[in-house]
């Protein structure tokens, strides 16, 4: 119902089919206006003398309007008492509309589409078959809420998307394999036997490293042991000696001749 309908129903519930100029308050004071009750119209109330300019203040009408009076003019109109009739009213109407719906159909089955994610959660449609631009809701103990703007994972593989409550979108879930590298397990017998061989191995060439020291060590024992032979000068070791004893003679004859130079 649009506000302009709803203002005519107003103003229907109040003055009927036609338009009255006259109003009763709950105290039983009579108010008159020219035409419907509006804004910034001229209000009067009804005295044994006559018309009097309405005094600025709030009345209240027998249907519980409330009108607010400023300067004898209307100032404010309060219709929540009316509005809330003719919501009841509509609601009523629709109410007993959907009770005459059920009738018709009470003895058709309802057939939903129910489906559980993979978080557990429960989600239903109100169609035989899921599909784009159905309304997806989810379930819960205080009943059905649309489903929040989101991918939802089906446990049967099915990837729904939805915005507003709406399914935007139905994809089937890839399946990506995962390639899991095994690890070759360690073999400790083969890890043992490896390190035995490589230990013997290892100790071998020591043993020969070993066996070479000794006999060099015994070799160098044996010449040391040796008594020294007598010197052997060549010639060229003769000739040697004499250069150096000629050398040191004629630094001698200079160290000679220098000291009687000084005398």
């Amino acid at each position: 119902m649009t506000s302009k309908e709803a203002i005519e129903k107003i103003k229907q519930l109040l003055f009927g089919s036609e338009t009255f100029g006259m109003l009763k308050t709950k105290e039983g004071v009579e108010l008159k206006i020219e035409g419907d009750v509006e804004l910034e119209k001229a209000i009067y109330i009804i005295t044994p003398d006559g018309e009097l300019p309405a005094e600025d203040k709030e009345y209240e009408m027998e249907d519980g309007m409330k009108i607010r009076v400023k300067e004898g003019l209307v100032d404010a109109i309060d219709y929540q008492r009316v509005e809330d009739e003719v919501d009841m009213e509509e609601t009523e109407k629709e109410k007993v509309e959907d009770e005459n719906e059920m009738a018709e159909h009470g003895d058709e089955e309802v057939k939903m589409v129910t489906a559980e994610l993979v978080d557990g959660t429960i989600v239903e449609t109100d169609t035989e078959e899921l599909k784009v631009g159905d309304s997806l809701f989810v379930v819960t103990e205080e009943g059905r809420t649309p489903a929040p703007d989101s991918d939802h994972e089906t446990k049967d593989g099915k990837i729904v998307t939805t915005e507003d409550g709406i399914v935007v979108k139905i994809e089937e879930k890839v399946e990506v394999e995962e390639t899991v590298e095994v690890e070759e397990e360690l073999n400790f017998g083969e890890l043992l036997e490896t390190f035995t061989e490589a230990f013997n191995k290892l100790n071998s060439e020591l043993n020969v490293m070993r066996e070479e020291f000794d006999t060099m060590r015994e070799n160098f024992n044996k010449f040391s042991a040796e008594p020294a032979g007598e010197r052997i000068f060549t010639n060229k070791h003769k000739e040697m000696v004499k250069n150096k004893k000629e050398q040191q003679f004629s630094k001698l004859e200079a160290l000679a001749a220098l000291r009687r130079n000084k005398k």
